[in-house]
């Protein structure tokens, strides 16, 4: 499993580094761009247990992005997400069902009955906010 989930998180990091082109409207004055959505899906944890942290600005991703997996415990499992802002100091809000969280990361543990995990991070900007959703995969737990 190990060796599976390194090269998607080599993959990721390489693509955030990469970075994207922004959309032509987004960056003029005056203009009200509409959140757009982009879909990750992630359903193991990656090689390390450590979150990833970001030290400088130059670690800023060129286009909003989340990462999120699944650790899978005999008792509980937990969802462990991860931001990739583009702009340092932008609020960052996190939902998944009903609760709602702000900050670089976001851990919970997911609901028993829902076999699709949505999270939806939001990154505003004075008024102007983009929405990136990662998608989770849960098994099915045996009763």
């Amino acid at each position: 499993m190990l060796k599976s989930a390194l090269p998607i998180w080599t993959i990721l990091l390489i693509f955030i580094l990469m970075g994207c082109t922004e959309p032509k409207e987004a960056g003029k004055s005056g203009s009200i761009a509409s959140p757009t959505a982009e879909t990750t899906m992630q359903n193991s944890m990656p090689g390390s247990n450590e979150i990833p942290k970001l030290e400088s600005a130059s670690q800023l991703a060129s286009r909003l992005v989340s990462s999120c997996w699944l650790e899978l415990d005999s008792e509980i499992s937990t969802v462990i997400c991860m931001a990739y802002p583009k702009t340092s100091g932008s609020d960052l809000e996190w939902t998944y069902e009903d609760m709602i969280h702000s900050g670089i990361t976001f851990e919970f543990q997911p609901y028993d009955s829902i076999p699709v995990i949505r999270v939806i991070l939001r990154e505003c900007i004075d008024s102007v906010c983009e929405e990136v959703e990662s998608i989770i995969n849960a098994p099915q737990r045996e009763l």
